[in-house]
Formats: C-alpha cells, sequence, structure tokens
C-alpha cells in the first residue's frame, strides 16, 4: 500500500511544483 502513498505524493509534489512556476 507503500505505493498508493508514494503516487499520490508525487503527484501532489508536481502539481505544487506547476503552480509555484506558474
Amino acid at each position: 500500500m507503500a505505493i498508493a502513498t508514494e503516487f499520490r505524493d508525487r503527484r501532489h509534489r508536481e502539481e505544487r511544483k506547476h503552480r509555484l512556476n506558474r
């Protein structure tokens, strides 16, 4: 079940980076 957490964390991190880049 650790994979689900990592996947979600990775998506959140990407979104945050995109938002900051904006």
